[in-house]
């Protein structure tokens, strides 16, 4: 996780805790792929975040909550940015794994 982070922002940092977990299904009825990534709160060095070099990271900078709110972000960065805002429901301090599901859509029978 810290290599991908390095190579597509430029940044070091430290793992500080998995703070969940996203999956979702998404596809046709055809073909579907079943996507799960862990989410990580992660302290990073004070450098300036840039774009990975081969163009397969859209943007990295920072932003604040609120400015994040207004990104046209995929479902599971908006998970990952509600669980860090206390959105996304919580472990309550007992230290369980939130997941968060986006179910399909139902598959014609």
């Amino acid at each position: 996780m810290l290599r991908e982070l390095a190579e597509e922002t430029g940044l070091k940092g430290v793992v500080r805790r998995l703070i969940g977990v996203h999956s979702n299904v998404y596809g046709s009825a055809e073909d579907s792929i079943h996507g799960v990534r862990l989410l990580y709160q992660v302290t990073a060095n004070d450098a300036a975040a840039r774009p990975e070099r081969d163009d397969t990271t859209d943007d990295a900078r920072w932003f604040t909550r609120d400015a994040a709110d207004a990104l046209d972000l995929s479902e599971h960065a908006r998970y990952g940015v509600g669980l860090l805002a206390g959105r996304t429901g919580s472990s309550g301090g007992t230290g369980a794994t939130q997941v968060g599901v986006d179910r399909p859509a139902r598959r014609p029978s």
